[in-house]
């Protein structure tokens, strides 16, 4: 944006300029807050150069005073960089004059030959003259190896490599491989498997190749009849055409509660036997042994099935996602097939119902869902992402999907070509933010979108369709330079109509 303040510039407002514009205000709003410099005390100055400007840090026993920064002009990025390095040392010394003449300071660079900058007995002109304003001050310069402020950096590469068009999240191996050819840093691959594992579009969308979580929890022995009672609903089944089965050779009740009895008993009344101690111990026998075997094929099938599976335990207040297969109604979201994501959340465990059962703290609009579930359909987050998209705003379509609609436009311009101009809109869609905005033709929003209504259009309600007869160019020419306080344009493309 400095090139649209300079004499007899055209002012361009490029998208270049848009974004520069918004990273400013983002880093205004979010920096952290500067302490209150003692005059006292001794002060650290942090100065780098680059191609393109400089940069400097004044601070204060760890805290940050003030910042500065200067664009190089044609004739300072001709510099070599020795000279591009004392120039910003030279630059902070003479915009923080006030705080650092008369104190002591310390230079921290990462240029080590200005360390020894005092003691050089041959130097140009240009270092002679920044030299008779350097001993004015009470300094001491100190080598600041670059790489060790390489975090932002190392961000920055593992972003790209990963979140590219060009790369399409790959994974941790993969990944390595790719960076390990042209980048080295300590613990390399460990950040970036840990990375990776932190992704929350991998978390939700990529498959999982580990065994299935959740061990068998097998039933308790009764001791006595009716002493538990369980129920398992099984739908689906086909139904049969006759009571009889061949292959059984009974009815299915006879073979699952036994052969039923006559309400007319013709059969011939027996003596009337009592039992004696030796038949009772006896049946005490009988049903110790089955109670024991019970037990053994219990545990058998437990361990046969605990080969293939894995323990997973979550504590309170944890995230997880949510597998989206048995939600009805929720899941897709907008894209079927293999691009799918197949979890959905995160959301935050409330409780634990059991050895592997947890409650999860929904959303208002899946109240209708039992917020009870099996480890098996969780998946633990590794990092809650800042910005989680609120599903409670996407309106579900019939065949699972859900359809963006413009909610605030922010901005206007105009492209020239040779028989007419266009008019583009920067509009900002449900369920995305601002910075996420996207610029759209005005015949498109026309057709698609806008149509007149007599109810205003409000965040909550999405705008109709369009039809041939609306038009956006009186609507928007009623609207500021910047629309980021409209919070639609349909009521006012109804006035404009009247």
């Amino acid at each position: 944006m400095t090139s649209l303040t300079k004499k007899n510039a055209k002012y361009t407002w490029s998208p270049n300029c848009e974004e520069a514009f918004q990273s400013l205000k983002r880093s205004l709003t979010t920096a952290p807050l500067l302490a209150q410099p003692d005059v006292t005390k001794p002060f650290d100055v942090y100065c780098d150069a680059s191609g393109n400007g400089l940069g400097c840090v004044l601070m204060q026993e760890g805290r940050v005073v003030a910042y500065a920064s200067h664009q190089l002009r044609k004739h300072e990025a001709n510099y070599p960089t020795h000279d591009l390095e004392l120039a910003a040392v030279v630059h902070a010394l003479k915009i923080w004059r006030h705080y650092l003449l008369g104190n002591t300071c310390h230079i921290y660079t990462d240029h080590k030959s200005l360390k020894y900058i005092l003691t050089q007995p041959e130097l140009n002109m240009r270092q002679r003259r920044w030299l008779e304003l350097i001993k004015d001050y009470d300094l001491e310069i100190h080598y600041h190896p670059g790489k060790a402020n390489d975090m932002e950096l190392r961000k920055r590469i593992l972003d790209e490599a990963h979140m590219s068009m060009f790369t399409m999240h790959p994974g941790s191996n993969k990944m390595y491989q790719d960076l390990k050819q042209k980048f080295w840093w300590t613990r390399m691959k460990r950040e970036i498997a840990t990375y990776v594992s932190e992704c929350d579009v991998c978390q939700r969308i990529k498959a999982d190749h580990l065994k299935p979580v959740g061990m068998l929890q097998p039933l308790e022995v009764p001791t006595w009849k009716w002493e538990n009672i369980h129920m398992d609903f099984i739908v689906g089944l086909p139904p049969t055409q006759k009571g009889y089965q061949k292959s059984l050779e009974m009815a299915p009740f006879e073979a699952l509660y036994g052969d039923v009895e006559h309400p007319l008993n013709w059969s011939e009344p027996g003596e009337r036997v009592t039992f004696g101690p030796d038949l009772v111990s006896q049946a005490e026998e009988q049903v110790k042994l089955i109670h024991g075997n019970l037990k053994r094929a219990q545990s058998r099938q437990k361990s046969y099935s605990d080969k293939r599976r894995r323990p997973l335990v979550f504590e309170l207040d944890d995230h997880v996602y949510l597998r989206v297969s048995p939600m009805k109604g929720v899941h897709r979201f907008g894209v079927k097939g293999k691009l799918a994501p197949r979890y959905v959340g995160p959301f935050k465990i409330t409780e634990q119902c059991g050895p592997v059962a947890y409650r999860l703290e929904l959303p208002p609009h899946l109240a209708a869902v039992h917020d009870v579930f099996h480890v098996s359909q969780l998946k633990k987050c590794l990092r809650v992402p800042e910005e989680a998209v609120d599903t409670s705003q996407i309106q579900i379509e019939p065949d699972l999907t859900y359809e963006e609609r413009p909610i605030k436009i922010l901005d206007q311009k105009q492209r020239a070509t040779r028989r007419k101009a266009i008019n583009f809109y920067k509009v900002q869609w449900s369920n995305h933010s601002e910075e996420e905005a996207t610029w759209e033709q005005e015949e498109y929003l026309q057709t698609k979108y806008l149509a007149p209504s007599p109810e205003p259009l409000t965040a909550s309600s999405p705008p109709p369709l369009a039809s041939s007869g609306s038009s956006l160019r009186p609507l928007l020419r009623s609207l500021p330079r910047l629309h980021a306080a409209t919070p639609a344009v349909l009521a006012l493309h109804s006035t404009a109509s009247a």
